[in-house]
């Protein structure tokens, strides 16, 4: 048999024609690396699908983790609730309003005054004579 070799894809290379070997070994590395990149594409789709669907979860885990908080705490606060009307005291009743009681109208006199006399004491001339 004559020198040959074998290309990636197994076709049979003949050493007597190293111009077409090197066209055959041309083609089969143009198909092998648009192979390996469609390949790359769909890994990088598949990974792109994959964060995204991981994404999500968190997300939702999130969501029903602070649900979750939100829940405990109303029951808390609940809870707080009973304990406080439990032992608070009861509550006073309201005082009853004020009476207003109102006054009755004054009266006002229909005579006139009399007019003011004078009760100054009138000054009575002293003697000369003091006791001291």
């Amino acid at each position: 048999m004559e020198q040959h070799r074998h290309g990636e894809d197994g076709l049979v290379i003949l050493a007597d024609e190293p111009a077409a070997a090197e066209a055959v070994e041309a083609v089969a590395d143009a198909e092998t690396v648009e192979a390996v990149s469609q390949a790359d594409v769909e890994i990088a789709k598949i990974q792109a699908d994959r964060d995204v669907a991981i994404a999500k979860l968190e997300a939702k885990t999130e969501v029903t983790e602070e649900e979750t908080e939100l829940e405990q705490l109303r029951g808390e606060v609940r809870a707080l609730r009973e304990i406080v009307d439990r032992i608070a005291p009861e509550p006073e009743p309201d005082p009853p309003a004020p009476v207003v009681v109102e006054a009755p109208p004054v009266e006002e006199p229909t005579e006139p005054a009399p007019p003011e006399v004078d009760n100054k004491p009138t000054s009575r001339k002293r003697s000369g004579m003091s006791w001291f």
